[in-house]
């Protein structure tokens, strides 16, 4: 789990390596994030409904020497541009785990707001997932400050 809770899984076989990027090939919202001329994530739009305007967002940045940097938050600029944008989206959610902090500042600068917690167990750690929201305007950067 990116930014969650767990040990490091170690390098990848070329073969897992394999998988993922054919899981990520068969989303079409789903992008690989390169930096540097190496892919360090990815981001994804899941569950578009183009008819209700709605998709829920997950990000994801591997290593922890590239998190801090505002990679978050360009990246997330990116993707709700191209939600608000071409997709002509509405509203974009996501879920967070309420003690990844970094990744909570990086929603509220993009314009998220908290709309509901629910309790999650993981393991033996107690926590909640923060559900988070951000509404587009037409011909506007939704939420952006």
């Amino acid at each position: 789990m990116v930014g969650g809770v767990g040990s490091d899984p170690g390098p990848l076989t070329p073969a897992d390596v394999d998988r993922w990027y054919s899981g990520l090939e068969a989303g079409p919202h789903s992008w690989v994030v390169e930096f540097e001329g190496r892919c360090i994530g990815a981001a994804r739009l899941d569950d578009v409904d183009r008819t209700a305007g709605t998709a829920r967002y997950a990000v994801g940045i591997f290593r922890p020497e590239h998190r801090g940097r505002g990679l978050g938050q360009e990246i997330t600029r990116l993707v709700l541009d191209h939600a608000f944008g071409p997709l002509g989206l509405s509203r974009v959610q996501l879920r967070v785990l309420d003690f990844n902090e970094r990744a909570l500042a990086c929603y509220r600068r993009c314009g998220f707001l908290e709309i509901a917690r629910e309790p999650v167990q993981l393991g033996a750690i107690a926590a909640c997932d923060v559900i988070m929201e951000v509404r587009g305007r037409p011909g506007s950067t939704a939420g952006f400050a």
